[in-house]
């Protein structure tokens, strides 16, 4: 395959928690072009995923979908997915999912139907110029994490590539103890389960898939762009309100992505250095929201906006819009000294921007906007007056005092006593001061009160 820059998109599984990511991605592709947000697969070479992270793995790229379509159909899912059924024992006493797997692959065939194609289309893609996608499952047989992909790998049996539906892939990435109902799938019923357990980060997965398809080579020289996007951080308070086995599933979950992410940094921290690795992921906000709490959407809606809103996020987020649209800018490891300067030289690409619906990256931004960020280098202003009286009670204290001190001024030259005409002008103004200044203040605040 000859060779090219790569952009490779990670999502983290995280059952509701999905929607901070999605946010987060819509942001992202927002700072790309604020006029018309691009698709996700006309960016990422490759995108993978885990559990909900696969979901809108699929429908971003095998579905090339956009990420407002995404986030209405994910919307629909999960009040119609991450619903508690009653937990009960299978005939060998497995406990049953406690969400309801049917209610999964209904959702997704009438999407599919939808977005026009059959219920039972594959997950293989026919095009080898297109976004390629992959899903993380767990082998029952072997206890090993599966990569269910739309592509052909050089180490993938044919027999998933060429028969695996888009649903039996969307259910396999979902099947875990307690949560979802294990499937078995292909000619050779491999049966699927606990996918989010083992690779709910798939940042590893993701790499390891890019190298089997865009190799020998190593990939470092070739990747441009490197994003994994998580769905928060979870609070342990989370696993003591269920069963002590549905809470160790939910421990080992959270435990398993964060040291994943962690350990990837540390390993590929030339990534990062260089600015090519890009981790986003909500730190605080989502503690108290549980994988199948649909209705504390708004809770996840305001946690992601303050969470992408920060100056640091804002920064990054820049700089990856960058890298993904080929644009050029400093590493991640300057920007910050490189922000102060751009705010009074008037910047492009490296202007810290507001998070939505900003300038372009390579629109001048008038510098009188970023004055009020440095305050040693603003120029001299006027007070702030709020409207028409407030104006005509300020230049009135003003006038008294000017003109109170240009008569002391005048009396003291044309008398023999100095003193007396700044002592009499200094009164003035201290009367004019005592009758005039409370009302102008006064009057001031109520107008402030007002906006």
């Amino acid at each position: 395959m000859p060779d090219k820059d790569l952009r490779l998109l990670a999502l983290d599984g995280g059952g509701v928690r999905g929607l901070s990511a999605l946010m987060i991605l819509q942001q992202l592709m927002e700072t790309i072009d604020p006029d018309n947000p691009p698709k996700p697969c006309n960016y990422f070479d490759m995108i993978g995923g885990t559990s909900t992270g696969g979901l809108i793995a699929i429908m971003l790229g095998r579905l090339k979908m956009s990420i407002i379509d995404c986030i209405n159909a994910y919307l629909s899912f999960s009040d119609r997915v991450f619903q508690r059924k009653r937990n009960s024992l299978t005939v060998d006493g497995n406990i049953k999912g406690r969400f309801d797997s049917e209610g999964l692959t209904r959702a997704v065939k009438e999407l599919l139907i939808a977005q026009g194609l059959q219920e039972d289309a594959l997950l293989k893609d026919v095009s080898e110029d297109l976004c390629k996608v992959f899903v993380c499952a767990t082998s029952q047989e072997t206890n090993e994490t599966v990569c269910l992909t739309s592509y052909e790998s050089p180490h993938d049996g044919s027999d998933l590539v060429n028969n695996l539906k888009i649903w039996e892939a969307c259910r396999a990435t979902s099947a875990a103890s307690s949560f979802f109902n294990p499937i078995t799938v292909g000619r050779h019923n491999t049966k699927f389960v606990d996918g989010p357990t083992r690779a709910n980060n798939p940042i590893w997965e993701l790499w390891d898939q890019a190298q089997l398809i865009w190799g020998p080579q190593p990939l470092e020289s070739r990747i441009k762009c490197l994003v994994s996007i998580g769905t928060g951080l979870p609070s342990s308070k989370l696993f003591h309100g269920s069963n002590s086995h549905i809470g160790e599933v939910l421990k080992s979950i959270a435990t398993e992505t964060e040291e994943t992410a962690v350990r990837f940094r540390r390993d590929k921290s030339h990534f990062e250095d260089s600015g090519r690795y890009y981790r986003f992921n909500v730190e605080r906000g989502l503690e108290d929201v549980g994988l199948e709490e649909s209705k504390k959407r708004g809770e996840i809606t305001a946690a992601t906006q303050r969470y992408i809103g920060s100056q640091g996020v804002v920064t990054q987020m820049q700089a990856c819009a960058d890298d993904l649209a080929g644009r050029e800018h400093l590493p991640l490891a300057h920007r910050a000294l490189a922000a102060t300067a751009t705010d009074t030289v008037g910047a492009d690409s490296l202007t810290q921007r507001p998070a939505r619906h900003s300038q372009p990256p390579n629109r001048q931004v008038d510098n009188a906007e970023h004055d009020h960020e440095i305050p040693s280098l603003r120029q001299p202003q006027l007070p702030i007056l709020h409207c028409k009286m407030c104006n005509i009670l300020f230049y009135l204290w003003i006038s008294l005092a000017t003109t109170s001190l240009a008569i002391g001024l005048w009396r003291s030259l044309a008398t023999s006593d100095e003193g007396k005409g700044f002592t009499d002008a200094a009164y003035v103004v201290a009367v004019g001061g005592l009758v005039i200044y409370p009302i102008q203040n006064r009057h001031a605040l109520r107008c402030k009160l007002k906006e």
